[in-house]
């Protein structure tokens, strides 16, 4: 699992220079990838369930690039986009093609739900993890507010 989340560590980097990330952002992007796969994998091992380590390794990921938006002071896509690389169902779209065109229609609907389902996961989990963040950013700064200007 160390490994994986190195090569994937490498693999989002690589993807960040391509994209010509702003150089002082490369590093924490990939590291963001490299969470992602580590949470997938964990989840994965223990629940054998690639749409409920897809949302986990998500959700993960939004918090952790809501995070480091704050404290580099750079927009969240910098972090998120090249956070969810390694689980973006493209293999599963991959292969619903292939079995499209070898005339294997039950496969390829058996893929094309796998992806649909994993794509909603992580919409899903973006749309929870900034609902709740913008719900605790709203009620921190209640508070810190005084009474005159409430």
């Amino acid at each position: 699992m160390l490994l994986q989340s190195i090569y994937a560590l490498a693999a989002v980097t690589a993807f960040c220079v391509l994209l010509e990330v702003p150089k002082k952002q490369v590093m924490p992007a990939g590291i963001a990838g490299s969470i992602c796969w580590a949470v997938y994998l964990f989840i994965w091992n223990i629940t054998a369930s690639a749409v409920f380590s897809s949302f986990l390794s998500a959700c993960v990921v939004s918090v952790y690039s809501r995070i480091m938006a704050r404290f580099r002071r750079a927009p969240v896509t910098v972090f998120f986009i090249p956070g969810i690389l390694p689980i973006v169902p493209g293999v599963a779209m991959y292969r619903t093609v292939y079995y499209l065109m070898t005339d294997n229609d039950l496969l390829a609907r058996e893929h094309l739900l796998e992806a649909l389902l994993i794509a909603g996961a992580i919409a899903f989990a973006v749309f929870l993890t900034d609902s709740v963040g913008t719900l605790l950013e709203g009620t921190y700064s209640a508070r810190n507010r005084g009474p005159e200007q409430i």
